[in-house]
């Protein structure tokens, strides 16, 4: 059994559904140009809520860097700590 080459698949003509796609997908953009500034929204959204993982290796840092291995007193640090977690837990439960 002769094996498929894969650079034809690749070169091949482009087909009466693939002629088909690209109307469509401009006429759903017809569809929701009034409401572009709900789907920038949405995907500003969606970039900040993806992105809100990323800080808690920045905040680990800043604990051991900035609190924990500083000269501050105890009750500051703690107070540092409360700080930032409430701020976490807050910035968790707004997005």
């Amino acid at each position: 059994m002769p094996l498929s080459n894969p650079t034809k698949s690749a070169t091949r003509a482009p087909s009466s559904q693939d002629s088909q796609q690209r109307p469509n997908f401009i006429r759903f953009l017809n569809y929701v140009r009034p409401y572009w500034w709900m789907i920038a929204l949405a995907a500003l959204g969606g970039i900040i809520k993806f992105t809100i993982p990323l800080l808690v290796p920045q905040v680990t840092q800043h604990f051991v860097d900035n609190v924990f291995l500083s000269d501050l007193d105890t009750r500051a640090q703690w107070r540092e700590v409360y700080t930032i977690l409430a701020g976490l837990f807050a910035l968790y439960v707004v997005v």
